[in-house]
């Protein structure tokens, strides 16, 4: 009989801690940020394909989203959720009511 070592099964990688921010009346769109990334990761938004993280997060429309990372293993990790807040609604636009003046006023 043989023996054989067999390797320990790799570890997932943490799930990612995410940060939002809203959109706001100037910019509709959200941004989300991966508050722990780690070298050798990447991470795959509301199930993409997996890429490096992007400089300055992912943009985002309002809505939940899903973020996963994997390691160099193919490890991947449990997913993190963000629900991204819409859009604040634009005001109406304001009415005028104008009064000419007359030899009176």
């Amino acid at each position: 009989m043989a023996d054989a070592d067999v390797a320990a099964q790799p570890a997932a990688p943490v799930a990612p801690a995410l940060a939002a921010t809203d959109p706001t009346c100037a910019v509709p769109t959200a941004t989300l940020t991966v508050t722990n990334t780690a070298a050798g990761l990447t991470y795959s938004l509301d199930g993409g394909v997996f890429a490096a993280y992007p400089a300055g997060g992912y943009t985002v429309a309002s809505g939940p989203h899903t973020i996963t990372a994997q390691n160099a293993a193919g490890c991947i990790s449990a997913v993190a959720n963000a629900t991204v807040a819409a859009a604040p609604a634009t005001p109406a636009a304001p009415t005028l009511n104008v009064v000419d003046p007359t030899c009176t006023v």
